[in-house]
């Protein structure tokens, strides 16, 4: 009855939406419901609504027994031949869920796996926070995608934007011409776009990138511990010209900047901290500090606030300044003991400061967690911290950080407690320089070990998020050359000599077209996440009319049937209803399942009412996605 007093649209869809209850096996018993896609779709879908899955559902949709007869004739029009084994294992019923329940998933459930967006590589440290986080997939094995590059007898900090690497090739010290050439590389290829060598000027030191953002590369000759003074360069991205040139800053090669939301560069010097507009190079703001060592001691944003380490008469302090007008906000109580520190703060997604405090004592050494109130910088925790210099560490999404403690171990500790979680148990090899760590969007760590031990055991290391070692290759004397991931999910390092390679692993993700327009175009179907067990898988949709309702399609293989100009692509394995926000966007996270077989396919795909559409829907494009 309910199917009569529906519209064609609204008909064709609640086909594709049968219910999901009692479905049973050959035998006569009730179908595992835990241990299958089936169940796990179910469970999500629940528990967003606040209720247990085995608690009865209001069915507003009717089922196969009131009369949906699309799927067993799909089933036998359109054979597919052998079941993908991801659903073999689970004995999952060939239907679905939105019997069950009515599956509203706006963004906001799951804001930790679809807010983010993979960014670009902009600066030392990755981002604003400087804290190592980002939204990209890195890859999940040392094979390279490209190595060697233009040679170096140091390993420089890459930064990446787009399709472009930018990195400086040291050729020699002490200031000459063309010492110190800044190279833009292909992402994909390692071909080489540009060259371009800063003009020389007396009492200049070696060119380095600060970093890059909006179409320019921002670079200077400045450093040497603070003493140098140089000219700020903003670069074309594209060919190397110079746009303009700016102020004298005395940053150096570790220090690097970090970017405001309007792109302005903000840079600390030994002395002074730079607000420099990205438009023109103009100085919008100037503040004194006093840094504890000449480099590095850049700075750490975090919306309106500027931090940045500072020395006190009783130790170090940790400094806010405002980001707008660059006036002295206020600062943390002492850090007692010891007057020297060459390290940035770094900021966590939860706006907690971090401090590694190295003196070059075991006695002194700690890492620190600050909370910011708004008033005053207060200690939450502090754990013991390795002795070394210039490391740049990491946060990750599930509220952890990553540091190194005494005896070069690396630990993941809990971002509210400072309670170590895990350790790797294997000395690191620093050197006493400190490593470079990168946490991808799956919370895998890629950490990259400094010089190492006289610089011929420096190492990419690359672990799981409990610091289970997963591959490491030997990178000699990386230095701060990374590693850096790019928002494709390349990860870049760059040693000595021809030492430059790119790593990546294609995405298991394929748009196989066929979808329909609607109103505003194609709907958009993205899956993110890399397919290893227990990694969150999510799906993102957009492009369509404020809250719209869809059915989203998941299959065992593929049926690749025209339909209304489009190709209905997945088998009709598991359907569920998927209700748009008023952004007219949809999302929706699982963890991939166990024991799924290497080159095991499946089939995605999003079909949505739309009235200005053929038939009266609208349907995204048909994703497969491979287990790795």
């Amino acid at each position: 009855m309910l199917a009569c007093l529906m519209p064609l649209p609204c008909v064709c869809l609640v086909m594709l939406a049968g219910s999901a209850s009692g479905h049973r096996d050959r035998a006569g018993r009730p179908r595992d419901f835990a241990h299958s896609w089936h169940g796990r779709v179910a469970a999500v879908a629940l528990t967003q609504e606040g209720r247990s899955p085995d608690r009865p559902a209001n069915r507003f949709l009717p089922g196969p027994e009131r009369g949906s007869a699309l799927l067993p004739r799909a089933r036998k029009q359109f054979p597919v031949g052998r079941p993908s084994p991801l659903f073999r294992q689970a004995a999952m019923p060939r239907s679905n869920l939105a019997g069950a329940c009515c599956l509203a998933v706006p963004l906001a459930l799951f804001a930790a796996a679809s807010s983010a967006t993979a960014q670009d590589w902009t600066n030392s440290g990755g981002n604003a926070q400087r804290n190592g986080m980002t939204a990209a997939y890195g890859p999940l094995s040392p094979q390279p995608l490209w190595s060697s590059g233009p040679p170096s007898i140091a390993g420089w900090q890459p930064v990446v934007v787009g399709d472009r690497v930018f990195v400086v090739r040291q050729t020699a010290f002490g200031g000459g011409a063309n010492d110190a050439p800044i190279f833009a590389l292909d992402l994909a290829t390692g071909a080489q776009l540009w060259r371009r060598d800063l003009p020389t000027f007396p009492g200049d030191w070696t060119t380095h990138v600060l970093g890059a953002r909006n179409g320019l590369v921002f670079t200077a000759r400045s450093g040497n511990s603070g003493t140098a003074w140089a000219r700020l360069f903003a670069l074309d991205a594209a060919t190397g010209n110079t746009v303009w040139t700016g102020t004298q800053i005395n940053a150096g090669a570790y220090d690097s900047c970090v970017f405001a939301d309007n792109g302005d560069l903000i840079v600390a010097g030994f002395q002074n901290i730079w607000r420099i507009r990205a438009s023109d190079g103009g100085t919008v703001w100037t503040a004194s500090r006093q840094a504890p060592a000449g480099e590095p001691c850049g700075p750490a944003l975090f919306g309106n606030a500027v931090y940045v380490v500072d020395l006190d008469f009783a130790g170090q302090v940790l400094k806010r300044y405002d980001a707008t007008t660059g006036a002295y906000a206020y600062e943390s109580p002492a850090l007692p003991g010891g007057y020297t520190n060459q390290h940035h703060p770094m900021v966590g997604p939860d706006g907690t400061v971090y401090v590694n405090r190295a003196t070059g004592s075991p006695l002194l050494d700690q890492f620190f967690a600050f909370t910011d109130t708004g008033t005053a910088l207060l200690q939450r925790w502090a754990v013991p911290s390795e002795p070394m210099v210039g490391g740049e560490f990491a946060c990750s999404a599930d509220g952890s950080v990553y540091m190194v403690q005494p005896g070069e171990f690396l630990a993941r500790l809990d971002a509210q407690t400072g309670a170590v979680r895990n350790t790797y148990p294997v000395p690191l090899g620093t050197g006493g320089l400190g490593g470079r760590v990168v946490v991808d969007a799956d919370g895998r760590v890629y950490f990259g070990n400094g010089f190492g031990a006289s610089g011929a055991n420096g190492a990419l290391m690359v672990f799981d998020r409990d610091l289970t070692l997963l591959w490491q290759v030997p990178v000699p004397s990386i230095n701060i050359g990374g590693p850096v991931l790019a928002a494709d999910g390349t990860l870049v390092v760059a040693g000595v000599g021809a030492d430059l390679r790119a790593y990546r692993t294609p995405s298991p993700w394929t748009n196989l077209g066929g979808g329909i327009a609607g109103a505003l175009g194609e709907p958009a179907l993205a899956g993110l996440g890399t397919l290893t067990a227990g990694n969150a898988v999510t799906f993102r949709a957009s492009n369509v009319a404020p809250n719209s309702l869809g059915v989203f399609i998941l299959g065992a293989s593929a049926l690749n049937v025209p339909i209304f100009g489009g190709t209905l692509v997945p088998s009709l394995d598991v359907t569920l209803v998927a209700a748009f926000d008023a952004q007219g966007r949809w999302s929706l996270g699982l963890p991939w399942p166990a024991n799924v077989p290497t080159g095991a396919s499946t089939w995605w795909q999003l079909a949505v009412l739309d009235l200005t559409a053929p038939a009266g829907f609208a349907a995204s494009a048909g994703l497969r996605s491979v287990a790795p």
